[in-house]
């Protein structure tokens, strides 16, 4: 979170300096100072669910414990032996 202040806070004085510096008219026409810091949150905002999202992916992919009788199951005879 408080690396995401910190871009949108650094977005929000790089559109500062480019609005006033670029010659445009009227002045701030682009809105610089605006549209950097609301990209700068979003893509901070995409990240961190793109994060959450490997993150979940990854613990269901992590081999589990086998609970007892957990091959009957998956043979499909629950209550006698599976032989092949």
């Amino acid at each position: 979170m408080v690396l995401a202040i910190v871009w949108t806070v650094l977005a929000w004085v790089a559109g500062l300096l480019l609005d006033a510096n670029l010659s445009l008219q009227p002045a701030g026409f682009l809105c610089l100072r605006v549209l950097l810091p609301i990209l700068a949150m979003g893509l901070c905002i995409l990240r961190e669910i793109r994060r959450k999202r490997t993150k979940s992916e990854s613990a269901k992919n992590r081999p589990q414990a086998l609970p007892a009788g957990s091959f009957l199951l998956a043979c499909g005879h629950i209550g006698e032996l599976c032989v092949d």
